[in-house]
């Protein structure tokens, strides 16, 4: 018995596959079908001519094509992973309209579409095209997904290279040296030290988010070998194995300074650091849930950082305007 396919419904017009018998339009001779079960009933011809893609898959002689698994109206049905909004948006640019109104095309169309799709494994890729089209928002979003590699000039490539001035590149390496500069000094703002009387003060991050102190920074229940330090100046210092542990992610934090990366570097302890933990009760008990807790903060800040300048005012400006 062969398997059920999931319904499907039909594309609103001019792709539903409906042609009127006064239009002079040929009917449509395949079905492009989204990721949601939508057809859409299109023409090879006319793909071919805008896409390189359609065009090589068209290019076999009759006969010679290679076998569809579907069909449906006698016209072959090519599953494609697009949602039906990004087709409809995609084939309105392929299909001439009637009307220039009917079928126009906007920024935020173009903003629209790009959001929805997978390119965001590509970000550089995304930051040109946002230039190119002159989409602020995009090419923005484009550089933070940026940080999430490393910095590396040379043996960059992408298509749209050529078609951005190497000023570009400079403004976005430069974004990304001081969004990695910014994430470093958050993440230092972990180990702060301060005063044995210093009140409860949430910019060095000494504390969680409802106000308790976290473990690394009590004084109770510490092994002999953990727990914060106090020197001659009454100053105070967190536990070695936490101090250790920040300041061996300074260089990876600066390096790939996203926030989501951040996190899991936070809250990932290396061998060493958990045996140190280990042969302490309360750091053993409370380290990962308090360093969920910091990780969470110190990823809010720096996300918040890579995109506005805070300054005395309430208001916030954007950091950078490519």
């Amino acid at each position: 018995m062969s398997a059920a396919h999931p319904p499907f419904t039909d594309a609103s017009a001019p792709f539903c596959g409906q042609t009127a018998t006064d239009s002079g339009n040929p009917p449509s001779d395949l079905i492009l079908r989204s990721s949601n079960h939508v057809d859409f009933h299109v023409h090879k011809q006319i793909l071919s001519f805008v896409s390189v893609f359609f065009a090589g898959m068209f290019a076999f002689p009759p006969g010679n094509a290679p076998p569809t698994e579907i069909q449906r109206d006698g016209k072959p049905v090519l599953s494609l992973p697009e949602s039906d909004e990004v087709l409809y948006r995609l084939l309105r640019l392929a299909y001439p309209g009637r009307s220039r109104q009917q079928y126009s095309f906007t920024a935020a169309d173009l903003d629209s579409v790009l959001a929805r799709t997978r390119w965001q494994e590509h970000p550089h890729r995304l930051f040109a095209i946002g230039l190119i089209r002159k989409l602020p928002t995009l090419t923005q979003k484009a550089a933070v997904h940026t940080l999430r590699l490393p910095l590396s000039p040379i043996g960059l490539h992408f298509p749209e290279l050529h078609l951005i001035t190497g000023a570009n590149l400079q403004n976005l390496y430069a974004f990304h040296r001081e969004c990695g500069q910014d994430a470093a000094r958050i993440l230092r703002d972990t180990v702060i030290p301060r005063h044995v009387d210093d009140p409860h003060r949430p910019e060095t991050l000494a504390h969680g988010e409802h106000g308790d102190p976290l473990i690394w920074w009590l004084f109770d229940g510490h092994s002999a070998e953990c727990g914060p330090t106090v020197d001659s100046m009454d100053t105070v210092r967190p536990a070695g194995w936490f101090r250790a542990h920040i300041e061996r992610l300074g260089p990876q934090v600066s390096a790939i300074p996203a926030a989501t990366a951040v996190l899991a570097r936070i809250t990932a302890i290396e061998e060493d650091v958990a045996l140190t933990i280990k042969a302490c009760v309360p750091c053993a008990m409370y380290m990962e849930s308090d360093l969920a807790d910091v990780a969470e903060l110190v990823a809010r800040r720096i996300d918040k950082s890579h995109v506005y300048d805070d300054d005395d005012s309430e208001e916030t400006v954007k950091k950078w305007a490519f």
